[in-house]
């Protein structure tokens, strides 16, 4: 925080790039082995709409392969096969099944000349956690290498949450594009997309494309999201002991609810988590419309009474933070018992 104070004084607006701008894009830059060049915005949403248009004009298509569930941002195309897209957008949109590797070659093989890219969250956390099955992620990669698409990581929320240099880190799989945000600011408004070199010139000034935002990158962001990744930087295996509580936690919550006869199934990876009032494991966006939401209102209303907070959708992913401390575990798994036996 004291950072953030400092940087205030010298300015909290510029209008052109900054040392800590560039300070911070050659650290995820060197952090990342897939970005060669990276531009900063202002949120993920940002990021991805800008990065659909460096995949547009890179490769002159105009579709893009989306997963059902998927959440990319609030742009028209990529809320489509939501209920809140408009109809109008989806005929550049093309919607697979997550963890569905012969639907997307299908849609692939029958529409490739107007597929620019699949954007894909690698471990997907907007219709709940849902962990890629081990042949999803490099069958994505081998599928637009085979039929010259182009793969978007969206990594806004896995980005140094589920490993230190993200999902592709963790899978070992190269994007050509990522998009980060989130923990990169440090809490502070930012977004980010990068990858290959060939690919990002399309952008002005070094391409035609136009991108351009007066706040992205600003020093305030840039600052708390440096100071953040340097902290994180000093212990890469930070992300492990996130996992270790998270499993701890879901552990102790699944076994009290089998107790009480209530089905639930929890998803960790990384510091992501989903508690679902499930029987079986999800894969895709179908099985987890099968949780049962009315028992999720009910915990969330009884944890929160309890004084826990849990996020306020079944479809919406948990975070552990490295703040989160024993004390913390243990009260919300006191609180999880009440509400259960009293349920």
């Amino acid at each position: 925080m004291s950072r953030i104070y400092q940087a205030v004084t010298t300015g909290v607006h510029f209008g052109t790039p900054t040392r800590v701008e560039s300070e911070l894009a050659l650290f995820l830059v060197n952090c990342f082995d897939s970005i060669e060049m990276i531009r900063f915005v202002n949120s993920g949403s940002e990021a991805t709409i800008a990065a659909l248009r460096a995949v547009r004009a890179f490769t002159g298509r105009s579709g893009v392969v989306k997963f059902l569930g998927g959440y990319h941002g609030w742009d028209e195309a990529m809320l489509s096969g939501s209920p809140y897209a408009a109809p109008h957008v989806e005929g550049h949109t093309y919607l697979a099944k997550y963890n569905d590797l012969e639907g997307t070659r299908n849609i692939l093989a029958e529409n490739y000349e107007n597929i620019a890219a699949i954007i894909v969250e690698p471990v997907a956390g907007n219709m709940g956690v849902i962990s890629p099955r081990p042949d999803f992620l490099p069958g994505l990669r081998a599928l637009c290498d085979e039929f010259g698409a182009l793969l978007v990581f969206d990594e806004v929320m896995t980005g140094f949450r589920v490993a230190y240099a993200g999902a592709q880190s963790r899978y070992g799989i190269r994007p050509d594009i990522t998009c980060l945000g989130k923990i990169i600011g440090g809490g502070l408004p930012i977004g980010a997309y990068g990858g290959n070199s060939s690919i990002m010139s399309v952008m002005a000034p070094l391409g035609s494309t136009y991108q351009g935002g007066t706040y992205s990158g600003n020093p305030l962001s840039a600052t708390a999201g440096l100071a953040t990744l340097h902290f994180l930087d000093q212990d890469q295996g930070y992300w492990k002991r996130l996992e270790e509580k998270a499993k701890t936690l879901c552990s102790e919550l699944t076994s009290i609810a089998n107790r009480f006869g209530i089905p639930t199934y929890a998803e960790v990876i990384g510091g992501m988590f989903t508690f679902y009032f499930l029987e079986n494991q999800p894969i895709d966006y179908a099985s987890v419309q099968e949780a049962n939401v009315k028992y999720f209102a009910k915990f969330f209303q009884g944890m929160l009474e309890a004084g826990v907070y849990w996020p306020p959708s079944q479809f919406e992913a948990a975070h552990m933070s490295l703040a989160h401390n024993d004390s913390d575990l243990e009260l919300t798994i006191k609180a999880a018992y009440s509400v259960f036996a009293n349920w």
